[in-house]
């Protein structure tokens, strides 16, 4: 609804709709790691550290597009540079903003990653579960994870 409403005002202001992936935490600025806030994919790290979150359904093959935050704000910048270049009556430009193709990060990694992570970093003073994420491309087994372990 936001963008169908902006086609209708591209005509009188210079417009630029950036389309990030899922962001995470930052890579480099203002400090590696840098998040502020569970408003992003930390916020399934932290579910899975503490034990909340058991199952996730995501197929383990596919890309794990995560845009550090940083990237985001970046290419924010960048394309509004880029939107002064260009006449105001070209329309709206969009930007997909991920690093997936470059980087590429499938979700097995991920979980081969989480799985030496979580036992070593938990913070078990604050566990509701022992931390253990598994992950599945079955909805039906989904369900049934979420419904009796959850």
């Amino acid at each position: 609804m936001a963008e169908d409403l902006l086609q209708s005002l591209h005509r009188e202001l210079p417009i630029v709709i950036v389309r990030p992936a899922q962001v995470w935490n930052s890579m480099k600025e203002p400090m590696k790691g840098y998040i502020e806030g569970l408003n992003t994919g930390m916020a399934v790290v932290s579910g899975g550290m503490t034990g909340f979150i058991r199952s996730m359904y995501v197929g383990k093959t596919a890309l794990a597009k995560l845009t550090p935050a940083d990237y985001v704000c970046n290419a924010t910048i960048a394309s509004a540079w880029k939107r002064s270049t260009i006449d105001k009556r070209e329309g709206i430009l969009f930007f997909n903003c991920t690093d997936a193709e470059q980087n590429p990060l499938k979700w097995q990694r991920s979980i081969e990653i989480s799985e030496t992570f979580f036992p070593k970093y938990a913070p078990y003073e604050k566990l509701i579960w022992y931390p253990h994420l598994s992950y599945t491309s079955n909805y039906i087994w989904h369900m049934i994870s979420l419904y009796l372990f959850q």
